[in-house]
């Protein structure tokens, strides 16, 4: 897997001056997997912060079709108590402080609008 050490903004400019890297397109470059090393959320105000901790862990993949996948979340989660059925054993307030430091996405091509896809692309 490709290691993303930096925001897709960023990995975008450092292909585009790579000189060894001309013969791909950007697009054809960023195809793949990717390792998430770090995710920083600026806001408006300026005051940078880390929604999933220090040393979040998480996945980006890219197809050639302009979809993609993340999931990201802090690595120190709390646990689940020890049910035989998740969805009913667990209480709200555990599924809540779960969920807090976790965020999935995904952009998929449902259709054809007007001879574009539906969902933009990559």
């Amino acid at each position: 897997m490709k290691r993303l050490t930096c925001a897709i903004l960023g990995i975008a400019a450092a292909l585009i001056l790579n000189t060894s890297a001309n013969a791909q397109s950007l697009k054809q470059q960023l195809v793949g997997s990717w390792v998430l090393v770090s995710s920083d959320t600026t806001p408006a105000t300026g005051a940078k912060r880390q929604d999933f901790g220090a040393n979040p862990k998480g996945i980006l993949i890219l197809d050639a079709g302009g979809r993609y996948a993340v999931v990201q979340g802090q690595t120190n989660r709390p646990k689940f108590k020890d049910t035989n059925n998740l969805r009913l054993g667990a209480t709200e307030a555990e599924f809540a402080a779960a969920a807090r430091p976790f965020a999935a996405n995904f952009r998929h091509v449902v259709g054809q609008r007007g001879g574009q896809d539906s969902h933009p692309k990559i």
